[in-house]
Parts: C-alpha cells; structure tokens; sequence
C-alpha cells in the first residue's frame, strides 16, 4: 500500500460553471493507492533457504518530487499452501495462447462436510508476516515529473471522506 497526502481533496464544479475548482481538505488526510495483482511468488528451494534479492517489489510512479511512502509486506507459506497460490497464479495468468499450459484443478485444503458433496473452493493458511515502512526518494529520475492539471482553489474547504482510497486517520511511519 502507499500513503500519500493529497493536495486538494475533491474537484468542484458550480453549477453553471465551466471551470473546475480545487478545494483543499479542512482536515488530515491521506489517499491510500491499494496494490492489486502485485502478489510475488518465489521460492528459496533451490538456493538452500538462502536469501532471495534483487526481486522486483514494485514500481513507483514519477508525479512528483516528493518522497514515495509504501508498506511492503512478505510471508512464509507452508509447501501446500505455496503450490496452491502458484496454480491460482498459473490458471489467472494464462491469456489464451496455443502454447498455454492446460487448466489445472485447483484443489484447496477446506472441505464440505455437508452431504451434497460439492467442491469448497480456498485455502486456509497460517504463516509469519513481515511489513516494512520504505521511502523512495524520487530526486533521481532522469526525467520530469508528469506535469500535473493545474485547478484554482476554492475558498471553501472539504473534509476527508473515509472510504478504501482515503483516511483521516493518519498512517504509521508519518
């Protein structure tokens, strides 16, 4: 996940306006950018539990000057559990090629213990987590950020909305 403090909080349009305001936020607030799809599987079994490096944890982009603020979070999975993720990656990966491998049957470790039998789809897992707070500096890009849409500010201001993109309350490591 990456933190960020937002700049204005909504866009504003009056009614019969053709120009498009900005209105800062009267309170804390930090746009919460979710990753999705950005799960890494990988295993250690062939460098005898050695260190993994070098994995390509995930990519930041270049709107700003500003510090970039993320979580990083790993897991250790048992074997079961690693294989079943690896055929989930597999079966949602596939885009339909000739060269494909063929669909494979995804079988999790929760059962049906009803009579009609029918297959439970999941897997049920415990495993240590790891989170680390990262900063990326972004001083050193080789090109300019994206120039950003320039608004004018409305007096008014409006408050944080909470929802799964925005909070109020202010995030670890800030």
């Amino acid at each position: 996940m990456h933190y960020e403090q937002p700049n204005f909080c909504v866009l504003y349009r009056p009614n019969g306006s053709n120009i498009t305001y900005k209105r800062l936020c009267c309170t804390d607030c930090w746009n919460i950018t979710r990753s999705t799809g950005e799960i890494i599987m990988a295993s250690d079994r062939l460098i005898n539990g050695n260190t993994l490096a070098g994995q390509r944890i995930a990519e930041v982009p270049y709107t700003s000057n500003d510090p970039y603020y993320l979580t990083i979070g790993q897991q250790s999975v048992s074997r079961g559990a690693y294989q079943y993720w690896q055929t989930v990656q597999t079966l949602t990966g596939n885009v339909g090629s000739v060269f494909d491998a063929t669909p494979a049957t995804l079988t999790g470790n929760i059962k049906n213990q009803k009579a009609d039998g029918l297959p439970m789809l999941g897997y049920f897992q415990v495993s240590a987590r790891r989170e680390r707070l990262v900063y990326v500096t972004r001083l050193r890009a080789a090109t300019l950020p994206y120039a950003p849409t320039v608004y004018p500010l409305w007096p008014d201001c409006e408050p944080c909305t909470e929802s799964l993109y925005r909070t109020g309350t202010k995030p670890e490591g800030w």
